[in-house]
């Protein structure tokens, strides 16, 4: 276990940042920089995975969409459902960081390097497609790619 800024106190290297500490400040770095250009954010396949039980509790009765119609079941929720019930009122009341207009991308509205990142791949998808269904198809595609959920950035 390294803490932060934990520094070696004895051995050859007294006094020297740990290796691993400054290569995990070095990515941390890499990971800050590479958010400047926001247009190219994506929302990792881990954060997809844990969004998707959310979303089906969330448009549980009494949740209604715009029309009125429950969802039912709510395992059934569509990418629709998902960002009416969720993204657009966790995006609404903040600034977007391109335009300064509030309401902003669900992607503004991550933080964290295991949530967001510059995306590594492109999901083309339609309203319709269930979002149980694309966050098991995602987590599926990572593992057999060989890639970590927590760094798998999907431009959707």
């Amino acid at each position: 276990l390294v803490e932060l800024g934990a520094t070696p106190t004895d051995g050859p290297t007294a006094g020297a940042p740990d290796e691993a500490f400054v290569e995990e400040a070095q990515s941390k770095q890499q990971w800050a920089a590479g958010l400047t250009d926001r247009t190219l954010l994506g929302v990792s396949v881990h954060h997809m995975v844990k969004l998707a039980p959310q979303v089906v509790k969330t448009v549980a009765a009494p949740w209604k969409d715009v029309r009125g119609n429950a969802v039912d079941p709510p395992s059934s929720a569509t990418i629709l459902h998902m960002v009416l019930a969720v993204a657009k009122p966790a995006s609404v009341k903040i600034p977007c960081p391109r335009d300064g207009q509030l309401g902003c991308a669900y992607v503004d509205t991550l933080s964290t390097r295991d949530n967001v990142g510059k995306a590594t791949a492109l999901l083309s998808y339609t309203w319709g497609y269930k979002v149980l269904s694309v966050a098991q198809a995602l987590h599926r595609w990572t593992a057999r790619v060989g890639r970590d959920p927590k760094r798998a950035y999907i431009w959707i």
